[in-house]
């Protein structure tokens, strides 16, 4: 059974900073797009790319495995909406070496894999072929398997 921290700040404070800080996401897919692979660490913000969506995340060791938070939400200029989109939250539990993948309308991957001893997770996205050709070469470690961090 997984456990959370218990200091949590609320999900409504939560949802609002999410939602704010996708809104400065990078562009949605530009042409030549290439896969990169990056290695954080426990409680170290993300902020990706998941096509028309962004999502911003973070993960905990837990039970000895990666306790995955992702709030996901739709692009969106500050400047132009009113109200922002509501993210919805996404909640993992992967075991050390375990992967999650994610896959946008516009052709686009993230994999989220547990590191070793869930002491790091890596994360890769890039477009959907050229995922989909790593993880069929080697799926112990997409971070492994590209040079970019």
């Amino acid at each position: 059974m997984m456990t959370y921290p218990q200091r949590r700040a609320s999900p409504a404070a939560c949802a609002a900073a999410s939602v704010v800080a996708l809104g400065f996401a990078s562009p949605a897919g530009a042409s030549g797009a290439q896969t990169i692979c990056k290695t954080y660490q426990p409680i170290e913000a993300m902020t990706l790319d998941l096509g028309s969506k962004s999502a911003l995340a973070f993960f905990v060791s837990a039970g000895g495995g990666c306790s995955v938070v992702l709030m996901i939400s739709e692009k969106f200029d500050p400047k132009r909406l009113t109200t922002a989109p509501s993210a919805s939250r996404v909640r993992l539990a992967l075991a050390p070496g375990e992967s999650a993948i994610m896959d946008s309308d516009e052709g686009g991957s993230l994999v989220i894999q547990c590191g070793r001893d869930a002491a790091a997770m890596n994360v890769t996205t890039g477009p959907r072929e050229e995922i989909s050709g790593l993880l069929q070469k080697d799926r112990r470690s997409m971070c492994g398997t590209n040079a970019a961090k």
